[in-house]
């Protein structure tokens, strides 16, 4: 998976349509959209090796 790019837009439908648009000329078998306040930071330390408070 790669990070192709973003797109700002109204709604999700619009958000598609930017996405269809802007990044059509890439060889992609699936593309998805996410907003941004659902996107989860995933860090470099495995969740195993964290001290649970």
């Amino acid at each position: 998976m790669i990070h192709a790019g973003t797109v700002q837009a109204d709604s999700d439908r619009l958000a598609r349509i930017y996405a269809h648009r802007t990044y059509d000329e890439e060889d992609w078998d699936f593309m998805g959209v996410v907003r941004e306040e659902d996107l989860l930071e995933v860090d470099e330390e495995p969740i195993s090796s964290r001290r649970v408070a």
